[in-house]
C-alpha cells in the first residue's frame, strides 16, 4: 500500500478517479505527499494535494485497500492514473471513515522555481501580449500559484517593435506630468511605441501587475527587446505559444 500510495505524489491527472461528469471537468492534482500510517488497529492514509474532490479519494482508498488484500499490484496505480479510464479503478470507499481537512496552500518565497520563456509579440495585439506576458510574470499559470508571493517566472519578449495597436488605440493620448507648473506632457501610443518599443511593452506589463514592492520585483524577470535577437540563450529559455485570436486587442 505504502508503494501505491508513493506512486501518487507529484503533478498528475486524476482522471480515472472521478466519480461524475463535474469532478471529470478539473482532475489535475498536485500532491505533495502520501503516505499509509499505522495508528494501533487503525491504518491511516493522509494525502496532502493542492485540492482534492471527495469523490477522488474514495476512489484512491478503494484501490490501495484492494493492493493491501493483495488483489491488485503496487504498480497499478500507475497504470491506472495513465489510463484514464474509470473502469479500471477500484470499487468506491466507503464515506465513513474518511476525514477531509481543506488547508489551503501557500507557496513560500524559498521554495519557488522559476523558468524562462520566450514571447514573440510580432503581429499579435499589444494588450493580448501584455496580459499574457503579466500572467506568466505573476505565476498564475502555475498550480502553486500564491497571491501575495512572487510565484512567476522569467519572460524575455521579442519582436515588441511589430505588436499591433488595433482600432483607434494608436490615437490615444498617454499623459504624464512633471510635478512642476506647466509639466504636463502627453504623445501618442504609436509615437510612444515608434520611439522606444521596449519601453512602451514594459509599461503595460507595469500597469497589469500588483502596484506595490511585489509589482516591482515581477517587472524586474521581464526582458523586452524590439528585435527578434536576445542574450539569453544561457538560461535556456522555452517558447511560450499564446492562444491564437482574430478579436482586437
Amino acid at each position: 500500500m505504502r508503494q501505491g500510495a508513493g506512486s501518487l505524489v507529484g503533478e498528475r491527472d486524476f482522471a480515472a478517479w472521478a466519480n461524475s461528469v463535474a469532478e471529470a471537468r478539473s482532475t489535475v492534482r498536485q500532491v505533495y505527499r502520501c503516505a499509509i500510517l499505522r495508528r494501533g488497529a487503525l491504518v491511516v492514509m493522509v494525502i496532502e494535494a493542492n485540492a482534492f474532490l471527495h469523490g477522488m479519494v474514495r476512489n484512491i482508498v478503494g484501490t490501495l485497500v484492494e493492493i493491501g488484500q493483495g488483489r491488485r499490484a503496487p504498480e497499478d496505480v500507475e497504470r491506472i492514473t495513465a489510463s484514464r479510464d474509470r473502469s479500471e479503478a477500484g470499487p468506491t470507499g466507503p464515506a465513513r471513515g474518511i476525514e477531509r481537512r481543506m488547508k489551503t496552500f501557500m507557496e513560500k518565497p524559498e521554495t519557488v522555481t522559476r523558468s524562462w520563456w520566450v514571447v514573440d509579440a510580432a503581429g499579435k495585439p499589444m494588450g493580448r501580449v501584455a496580459a499574457e506576458v503579466a500572467r506568466l510574470l505573476r505565476g498564475k499559470h502555475k498550480l502553486t500559484f500564491t497571491p501575495h508571493v512572487d510565484t512567476g517566472d522569467f519572460v524575455i519578449v521579442i519582436n515588441a517593435a511589430q505588436v499591433v495597436l488595433t482600432g483607434r488605440k494608436g490615437s490615444e493620448r498617454i499623459y504624464r506630468h512633471s510635478g512642476w507648473p506647466g509639466g504636463l506632457k502627453s504623445k501618442t501610443r504609436r509615437e510612444e511605441l515608434e520611439a522606444n518599443a521596449a519601453e512602451a511593452m514594459r509599461r503595460v506589463v507595469r500597469g497589469m501587475l500588483p502596484h506595490n514592492r511585489l509589482g516591482d520585483a515581477m517587472i524586474n524577470k521581464l526582458k523586452v527587446y524590439a528585435g527578434p535577437d536576445h542574450p539569453h540563450q544561457a538560461q535556456q529559455p522555452q517558447r511560450w505559444e499564446m492562444a491564437d485570436s482574430e478579436a482586437g486587442e
